[in-house]
C-alpha cells in the first residue's frame, strides 16, 4: 500500500471514528430516555445502571440500522428448507422454527423469543461474545423493542442448514423493516445472522446466535 493511500485509508478510518464515537454518544442518552420514558419514569438506579450498561450495545444496533437505511427493501424472495414436499424431518422442524422466531419478532415478543434459547445462551456481536440467561435475553429485546416500536415487515431469506444429530447450524440473511423511535423514522436493515441449535427434549433451541 503507498503512503498516499495508507494516508487516506486512515483519515477515512479516524473520520469514521469520531461519527460513530459521536452518533454513540448521542444515542446512548437518547437511549436511556425512550427506555425509562416507556417504563413510567421513577425507574430504580439498579434499572438505570442495567440501561446505561447495555445502552452502548443497542446503540451500536441503532447505527447499524441508520447506515443500513434503505438498504433492504424487496429484492430476494426467502429461502426456506420445508419446502417442495419435504417431510416431518430435522429441516422441516428448523424451517418451522425459524417461521416462529420471525412471528414472534413482528409481534415483539420478547418473552417468546427468549424461551427460543437454551438457558443460557451465548449471543455473539460486534460487542463480543456473552454467556445470556433468557431473563437478560428477554431484557435486550425488551430495550430493543422500546426503541423499535413498531416492525413492519421481518424476514428470513436464503436459509441453509446441517443438521448432525441434536446440533444444527442454520445461516441465513435477517431482514427487517422497522420505526426506530430514537432516529424518528422508518428503517430497514439486512445482515446475516448464524445460529447454532440444540435439541432438547424433541425441540430445538438457539444455544449460540452470531450476526
Amino acid at each position: 500500500m503507498s503512503a498516499s493511500i495508507r494516508q487516506l485509508f486512515n483519515i477515512r478510518l479516524t473520520a469514521f471514528h469520531l461519527v460513530f464515537q459521536n452518533v454513540s454518544n448521542i444515542l446512548e442518552r437518547k437511549t436511556v430516555s425512550v427506555v425509562e420514558k416507556s417504563l413510567g419514569g421513577g425507574v430504580s438506579q439498579m434499572t438505570t445502571r442495567f440501561l446505561r450498561t447495555t445502552a452502548f450495545q443497542v446503540s451500536i444496533l441503532v447505527f447499524i440500522l441508520f447506515v443500513a437505511a434503505g438498504c433492504g427493501g424487496g429484492g430476494r424472495s426467502g429461502g426456506g428448507l420445508g419446502g417442495g414436499g419435504a417431510g416431518p424431518g430435522p429441516e422441516a422442524t428448523i424451517d418451522a422454527f425459524i417461521a416462529r422466531y420471525v412471528q414472534h419478532t413482528k409481534d415483539r415478543n420478547s418473552a417468546a423469543l427468549a424461551d427460543m434459547y437454551t438457558e443460557p445462551a451465548e449471543w455473539t456481536d460486534v460487542a463480543g461474545t456473552r454467556q445470556l440467561s433468557r431473563a437478560e435475553i428477554k431484557a435486550q429485546f425488551d430495550t430493543v423493542y422500546s426503541i423499535v416500536t413498531t416492525v413492519y415487515d421481518s424476514q428470513a431469506k436464503d436459509v441453509s442448514a446441517t443438521v448432525s444429530g441434536d446440533t444444527a447450524t442454520v445461516r441465513f440473511t435477517w431482514f427487517q423493516d422497522v420505526y426506530n423511535s430514537v432516529l424518528e423514522q422508518r428503517v430497514q436493515s439486512e445482515g446475516d445472522i448464524t445460529w447454532t441449535l440444540k435439541r432438547i427434549g424433541g425441540q430445538w433451541f438457539i444455544a449460540h446466535a452470531q450476526s
